[in-house]
C-alpha cells in the first residue's frame, strides 16, 4: 500500500495545475478494490478504531521475508540493495500502517474507482501496468484503464508489482514509457528526467 498517495492524487486530477498537465501512475493501487473489499471482519474491526473513537496501529510481525517467492521484484540485486540501505539507515524503514491509515486509504480507494469520477479526468495520463502482478492483477487496471478519456495503457510484459525496482530488462521499458510521455524528456537521455521535473 505504499502507493496510497495515488488515489489521493487521482482525487484532484480533474484539474491540471499546468495547461499541459499530465499524470503517468504505475498501477499499485488500480486492483485495490478487490483488497478494500476483500478485507476480512477481524481487520475491519480493527479499521473501526478503539470504544474511546481513538485508533490503534495494525499489529505486524517485523521480520524480513526471504527473496524466494517475492512478488514485488525479479530483482535480487535491487532487493539486497534495498536491505543494506535500510540496515545502515534504520530511519528509513517505513514503520507498520496504522487504522486510521488504513481505514483512509480504503475510503479514498472506493471514491477514486467510481466510473463517475474516473470518466471526469481529462488530463493526458499513461497507466503502466506489469502483467505478472500478484497484489495487482493485470485485468482490473485494463478495465480500469478504459474509463480514462486521455488515458493510455502500456503493460510490461513478465514485471512483478514494484517496476521501478525491477530488473533491469523490466524497469527499462517503464523508464522508457515516462520519457517518451513526459514533453520534453529524451528517452534517448535519462539524464533529462531530473531537469525535466525540475521545470516542471
Amino acid at each position: 500500500m505504499g502507493g496510497a498517495r495515488r488515489p489521493v492524487a487521482r482525487s484532484h486530477a480533474r484539474k491540471p495545475h499546468r495547461p499541459d498537465g499530465a499524470a503517468c501512475p504505475p498501477s499499485s493501487v488500480w486492483g485495490a478494490r478487490r483488497s478494500a473489499n476483500g478485507v476480512s471482519q477481524r481487520s475491519r474491526r480493527s479499521c473501526a478504531g478503539s470504544a474511546s473513537g481513538g485508533w490503534r496501529r495494525v499489529p505486524t510481525k517485523a521480520t524480513v521475508p526471504p527473496f524466494r517467492g517475492n512478488v514485488l521484484t525479479a530483482d535480487d540485486r535491487r532487493y539486497a540493495r534495498n536491505l543494506a540501505l535500510i540496515d545502515a539507515r534504520p530511519q528509513l524503514r517505513v514503520g507498520p500502517p496504522t487504522a486510521r491509515w488504513l481505514s483512509e486509504a480504503f475510503r479514498t480507494i472506493r471514491r477514486v474507482l467510481k466510473h463517475e469520477h474516473l470518466t471526469r479526468i481529462t488530463i493526458p495520463a499513461v497507466i503502466l501496468a506489469p502483467t505478472a502482478d500478484k497484489l495487482v492483477p493485470y485485468l482490473p487496471v485494463e478495465r480500469l484503464a478504459s474509463n480514462f478519456r486521455a488515458g493510455h495503457l502500456i503493460p510490461i510484459d513478465g514485471a512483478r508489482h514494484e517496476l521501478l525496482q525491477e530488473a533491469d530488462r523490466y524497469r527499462a521499458q517503464a523508464m522508457a514509457a515516462i520519457l517518451a510521455f513526459l514533453p520534453g524528456a529524451d528517452a534517448e537521455d535519462p539524464a533529462s528526467l531530473p531537469r525535466q521535473l525540475e521545470e516542471a
